[in-house]
């Protein structure tokens, strides 16, 4: 809330670092988080939130799948692709990042 999120991820990294399965950096409840300032129109908040989950959680395709969608919740359409494409790349099967990325690119 106090938009200090440089020093959010770097306080998640320590964390991670220390203890890599700590429940504070779980991927679910950080997406949890996510969508819960999404869906009060919190997009700044959300946004950040996501980029800080796909940096703790670089080979979840989730992860990537959800900041793709606030991005395009942004109309960042160019940035909602990257992260669609990126989540597909570590998840061919991964039907929701394919479906927003039809979306966009029709």
């Amino acid at each position: 809330m106090a938009k200090e999120y440089k020093n959010a991820l770097a306080a998640f990294l320590e964390i991670k670092k220390q203890d890599s399965l700590s429940p504070i950096i779980d991927d679910y409840k950080m997406n949890k988080l996510g969508y819960e300032y999404l869906r009060k129109n919190n997009f700044d908040i959300a946004l950040e939130v996501f980029k800080i989950n796909v940096v703790l959680h670089p080979t979840n395709s989730n992860v990537f799948d959800s900041l793709g969608e606030a991005y395009l919740l942004q109309k960042d359409t160019l940035n909602a692709e990257i992260n669609f494409k990126k989540a597909i790349s570590i998840n061919p099967k991964n039907d929701s990042a394919k479906r927003f990325l039809t979306k966009i690119t029709k």
